[in-house]
Parts: C-alpha cells; structure tokens; sequence
C-alpha cells in the first residue's frame, strides 16, 4: 500500500483515531518490543501493532508527499483543537484535591489517571459538553473558574500548558476525541423547532435505530423514535407534542404509566404524561448527537 502511495505522489499521515498509533497503550513489555521494531519505520511499527490486535481494518489517513510531515508532536498544538469526551471516574466521583488520583475510562475502553484539579475539572467540563466539543481556551477558562469557586489553588500561569500536554495524554489514551473545526450539532434543542437529519427521520420512520451526526448508529425505543421521525423543522415542541398525542390516539404507539399494565386512552391524560416526557427526550436526543444546531 504504501509503495502505490508513493507512486502516485502520496504518503502516509497516519490512522483517523490517534490512540491506535500509540504504543504506549499496550502493556510495557508490548510497547517495549514495538519501539525496537519499529525505531526507525513507522509503518513497520504499526504493520506489527495491527499483528498484536489482530486488526484487520484500517482507517488511514494520506496526504501528498511533497508535504514534511513533524511526528513529533507538541503540546501546544492542542490548544488550536476543540475536545470532547465523556469519560467518567470509575469509582462515579472525582474528588478535585490533588492527593486523590482518579481514573477516568472512555466507553470505548480507553482510560487515563490523574490527580491535578485542573484535569478532573476539564473531564467534568467535557462531560457536561458532550457530545459538543469545546475549544481549548474556553475549556480552560472555565476550569480556571470553577477551580476558584472550588477554593481550589491552580497556578493560572502555567495552567494552560499543564493542560494541554494533560489532554494530548488524554487523546492518545482514546479518552479524549479532537477535532480543527465546529460541529453542527448541538446538545439541547434550544428555541424554535427541533431539527434532525432526513437520514435519522427515515431510519426512525422504518425500525429503531438511527445514524446520528457522529456517524453512530444508535438504539431507539418507541417514544424516541416517533419523536424523532418528527424533528423535520416545521414543529415546535408543543406541536411535535400534539402530534405524539394524536399517534397515540390514533393506536400507532401505546402509553403505559410506570408500573402499570393498562394503556391510557384518555387525552388529557396522555397529554400529561407525554408533556414531561417529551422534554426529557428531546433532551436525551441532543446528548446522542441528533439535533441540528440553530
């Protein structure tokens, strides 16, 4: 592959997820041997990472050969990106002293430990961004924020490196994703009518899966599914309100209370319970990535 790269005036850049060049995230021994292999090819050095995951599928990235590529990378060109993760502690709380090291695991497995107040606040800032990226400095100033109200001692100084070279940790850990450019999507519905994509509302319209923004192809039960195949951008949510309400009436969907097996058939009542529902939904739907932002 790489020789017809080089033939046609291209070479490689490297994989579209960072954490799987990095050998570091195998077991010391691994990563050990992978370094001395692969010292002075980096192909030669991913060729032999594929072998130990058995990977058989490769997201690479090319670009023209005239380019000089800097493997080597610095810290603070993280702070160009916008971040997102939503990793969490495993133990579900992060004390913020520094004495205290937490583990945060992504749920694609990847996990990084730390103990600076100032990297436990930009996991709880991402956390509650999710699935929205954020900018580096915006990240920043807001842990910078909270690490006051906090009466927490965080040298401002020296902050922004510090997290920089945290968070370039964190993406080669997989625990933190990076993007260069703004995303369309957003994580509350916000005002006016809720918008997903066409591809969502056909895939809603048809079974109980659809494809988000972020390419995922995600689970639906009944009410997010008639919802969504609803967000074309004409309803407000009090008419995507009445619209559930009238697929309920209609017997296109049936509306249990908790913990009850008979069907509510009355209006008013359907109306109660879907109000107070569709909010949560809505909600629920801009944490998976399925509204347009406005």
């Amino acid at each position: 592959f790489a020789k017809k790269l080089a033939v046609n005036g291209l070479q490689y850049l490297g994989d579209a997820d960072f954490s799987t060049m990095v050998s570091t995230n195998f077991s010391p021994e691994v990563a050990k041997t992978l370094n001395e292999l692969g010292a002075h090819d980096i192909l030669q050095m991913e060729q032999y990472m594929d072998f130990v995951r058995c990977r058989y599928f490769r997201k690479t990235l090319i670009c023209h050969s005239g380019i000089r590529l800097q493997r080597a990378i610095d810290a603070s060109r993280v702070k160009d990106l916008l971040l997102a993760s939503r990793a969490l502690p495993d133990e579900g709380h992060a004390p913020l002293d520094p004495g205290t090291r937490v583990t945060y695991r992504a749920q694609s497995g990847g996990k990084i430990t730390c103990g600076a107040t100032i990297t436990k606040l930009a996991f709880r800032v991402l956390e509650e961004a999710w699935p929205v990226p954020v900018a580096f400095g915006e990240l920043l100033a807001q842990c910078l924020a909270e690490a006051a109200r906090a009466d927490h001692a965080v040298d401002g100084a020296s902050a922004g490196d510090f997290l920089a070279g945290e968070l370039l940790t964190g993406i080669a850990a997989g625990v933190v994703e990076w993007r260069t450019t703004p995303v369309r999507y957003a994580r509350s519905p916000g005002g006016g009518a809720p918008t997903t994509s066409p591809l969502a509302r056909l895939q809603a319209t048809q079974g109980y899966k659809a494809t988000n923004f972020r390419g995922e192809y995600v689970a639906l039960d009944e009410i997010h599914r008639q919802t969504l195949r609803l967000l074309d951008g004409s309803r407000s949510p009090s008419a995507i309100l009445d619209a559930l309400v009238s697929a309920v009436k209609r017997g296109e969907f049936v509306l249990n209370p908790e913990n009850e097996k008979t069907a509510v058939t009355e209006e008013t009542e359907i109306r109660g319970l879907l109000g107070p529902a569709l909010e949560k939904v809505l909600l629920n739907l801009g944490k998976q990535a399925f509204l347009i932002a406005t």
